[in-house]
């Protein structure tokens, strides 16, 4: 038996390549291979919603793992989690690392993408479809997840960085939230952003989070359940 091994230029892969075009273009034939393509106008596959109605999985243990978290759920999401039960029910997951202050703005972008076509499925297809985070705690990359970078009002990003040590390659969910550096954090941003009628409230909201988390990816995963509270996420 021989296998042929086919080369695609790095470039094509780009945001003016064939293929990212092509998955935005409803007619390129690339979307044989991409029955979710990203546009509205794009069918969803009804051969993949009947493939996911002929199988089945321990949702107990979802529901269960999800719940253990012990975070705080608005009343959307806590019925989202209650509605993980349906055995026809089905989930659109995100990812990301935890990150300070949230992450990268991407991370909202991965987040809302997840609700929005949860949305559109459970619409299309009609089933219970819930968005999920899944937090990327585990990863041990600490300069990637320290700092913030932010638009002062003077021009230009500035950057906040945790003033801290880490030893070894140890997980984020491992690490305890300093509450000092919190202070430092609202300070930096009180220092290059100016002071609008939400600042006081963005302080507020900050320490309200603060005060229910013990670790860096405690403080992550209900910064976004807060954010998104009236949406059916879950982490």
């Amino acid at each position: 038996m021989t296998s042929t091994v086919q080369s695609i230029n790095f470039s094509d892969l780009g945001p003016t390549g064939k293929y990212w075009l092509g998955a935005f273009d409803p007619n390129s034939p690339i979307h044989r291979f991409l029955p979710l393509g990203p546009l509205d106008s794009i069918s969803l596959s009804e051969e993949r919603n009947q493939y996911w109605r002929d199988r089945t999985t321990d949702r107990k243990i979802l529901v269960e793992g999800i719940g253990n978290s012990n975070l705080p759920l608005s009343s959307t999401q806590s019925a989202a989690l209650e509605r993980l039960n349906d055995p026809s029910s089905l989930c659109v997951v995100s990812g990301q690392q935890p990150g300070l202050a949230g992450g990268p703005l991407y991370t909202f972008n991965k987040i809302l993408s997840a609700v929005v076509f949860a949305k559109r499925l459970e619409s299309e297809w009609d089933r219970p479809v819930i968005p999920i985070l899944w937090d990327g705690g585990e990863d041990h990359d600490y300069e990637e997840i320290n700092h913030l970078d932010w638009l002062s009002f003077q021009g230009g990003p500035v950057r906040f960085e945790i003033d801290r040590t880490v030893e070894g390659d140890r997980p984020a969910y491992t690490l305890p939230f300093d509450s000092s550096q919190l202070d430092f954090l609202i300070e930096f941003i009180g220092s290059v952003h100016p002071p609008p009628d939400f600042r006081q409230s963005l302080e507020e909201f900050l320490q309200e989070i603060q005060g229910q988390s013990k670790t860096w990816t405690d403080f992550f995963d209900i910064l976004w359940l807060k954010i998104l509270s009236n949406h059916p996420l879950l982490v």
